[in-house]
């Protein structure tokens, strides 16, 4: 595993599905991007509807790519998850990545 790839994961905890889920009931949808932006002090999880930020300017044309298709229809194993969101992480170091997160609760208060 790569040290980007450690990084992101360091970054997904109960915290991250709450922000998810917080999001799904504003938006009504679970075809959700979250971004971490390491750089906000207060609160570094903002949320998007998939449909609305693949078409965003500022985003790379390799991100945009991914976003095409919900997180949960990019692998056969992300199908039965019952959470599936696109996270796009920004570090204060200007290292970026594009993963889809899939999770389901193991035990109620457990992770993810």
């Amino acid at each position: 595993m790569s040290a980007l790839e450690h990084r992101v994961q360091a970054l997904i905890d109960d915290r991250l599905f709450k922000a998810y889920w917080d999001a799904v009931s504003h938006f009504q949808t679970k075809d959700l991007v979250l971004i971490f932006n390491e750089e906000e002090e207060v609160d570094p999880v903002f949320a998007y509807m998939r449909e609305r930020i693949r078409s965003s300017t500022e985003l790379p044309d390799l991100v945009k790519a991914k976003l095409q298709k919900p997180a949960s229809d990019v692998a056969v194993e992300l199908k039965s998850s019952e959470a599936s969101f696109w996270l796009i992480v920004l570090f204060s170091d200007e290292e970026a990545a594009c993963v889809a997160i899939n999770g389901k609760a193991i035990a109620p208060g457990g992770h993810a």
